[in-house]
């Protein structure tokens, strides 16, 4: 099972970059639900499976400005199983410096029909499924402007289901990124 994620500058002129790739070890992670104490597995208390995940690179992204953040499955994942199992992604400020909760609509273009923020300052992305070829979470930060907020450190999460020896589990994903006022030459 591959969780592809794509972060696409939407004012560079050169092609898409290719999206990273995170592959789930559902052999390991089974094992681990079938032998451990692993966790719940319920959508309030969903199972972590960060150690699960390979080809994860342990460094900080960095998003930029007019940048798009995508999520989503593999295609080739729903083969066996058509439901898609992308239930939500979910963002949170991680900063220290900045307030709490943070007006999202100062970061990213908020569409009122796929985002929600909830009181605890969570913002919650649905999966697009207009297009049920490429069921996806997205959402993209806003383009720069003069007097840009200070960096934006973030906890996002990608809140999925699946079935596993019967019975059907919630599991998340819960890297860090970081939203820079002043992104790296390689986004800009």
């Amino acid at each position: 099972m591959i969780i592809s994620i794509a972060v696409t500058n939407n004012e560079d002129p050169k092609p898409d970059p290719q999206p990273y790739a995170l592959t789930i070890d559902v052999a390991a992670l089974e094992d681990a639900i079938a032998n451990t104490n692993i966790g719940a597995g319920t959508i309030s208390e969903p199972i972590r499976i960060d150690s699960f995940i390979s080809s994860y690179q342990n460094k900080l992204p960095e998003i930029g400005h007019s940048t798009t953040i995508k999520a989503r499955f593999e295609p080739k994942d729903l083969d066996s199983d058509p439901r898609n199992p992308l239930i939500c992604c979910k963002v949170r400020n991680m900063g220290k410096s900045q307030s709490h909760p943070v007006d999202w609509s100062t970061v990213f273009d908020c569409d009122p029909e796929l985002t929600y923020s909830a009181p605890d300052g969570t913002l919650y992305i649905n999966p697009d499924k207009r297009n049920m070829s490429d069921v996806s979470c997205h959402i993209t930060t806003l383009p720069d402007k003069k007097g840009a907020k200070d960096d934006v450190y973030i906890s996002y999460s990608i809140l999925f289901c699946s079935r596993v020896g019967g019975r059907e589990y919630y599991f998340n994903f819960d890297p860090l990124a970081k939203i820079s006022s002043n992104p790296p030459s390689s986004l800009k």
